[in-house]
């Protein structure tokens, strides 16, 4: 049998051109069932999350991005530098449009987000939160090279926590390069 083609995305800045699939898509119950967005999402959410990510992006405390496949908006991956307290370090979050799901987009995301940002920025670790009754979210995690940092209860459930160095990161993307490269 032939091995799934890892799905191809690109990233960039959140601009108010995306505000419209943002606001589509983190309105869906089935999104919002996965992650912390609010339910029902706002009737001007998506514009006022652009704002205040582009104010966010200034301050240099968090790297949104739209992400694209196939030259259509799928979701949404970044990095926030203080979100909920976790020690100060960096902690990536994304979500994927419910019609989206299942094509790897957002690991795909996930991997452009965490390469850029190790790259660029030089945090030696990353975080990241899902909800246990996400294991879509949490198996995107544990293929870039997230290990177990323990759990906590939040108001829609039980918390996995992970944790990723910047070094297992690398090690981890070196390999997958090389399987796919067919070496």
């Amino acid at each position: 049998m032939a091995e799934k083609k890892a799905a191809s995305v690109r990233i960039e800045p959140l601009e108010m051109r995306h505000a419209p699939f943002i606001q589509r898509y983190a309105s869906d119950a089935a999104v919002a069932a996965t992650t912390t967005l609010p339910h029902p999402y706002p009737e001007n959410g998506a514009k006022e999350f652009v704002r205040y990510d582009r104010s966010r992006r200034e301050k240099g405390v968090s790297f949104t991005y739209a992400v694209i496949a196939e030259d259509s908006f799928v979701g949404v991956c970044g990095i926030d530098l203080d979100k909920r307290g976790r020690e100060g370090k960096p902690e990536i979050g994304y979500w994927i449009g419910k019609p989206f799901w299942g094509r790897g987009y957002g690991y795909a995301a996930a991997r452009a987000v965490l390469t850029r940002v190790f790259s660029e920025r030089g945090y030696p670790i990353i975080v990241s939160r899902s909800l246990t009754h996400n294991p879509a979210s949490i198996r995107i995690l544990e293929k870039c090279g997230f290990q177990p940092d323990g759990e906590e209860e939040d108001a829609r459930g039980t918390v996995a926590c992970f944790i990723l160095k910047k070094d297992d990161y690398e090690r981890t993307n070196q390999a997958k390069e090389k399987n796919d490269g067919g070496e």
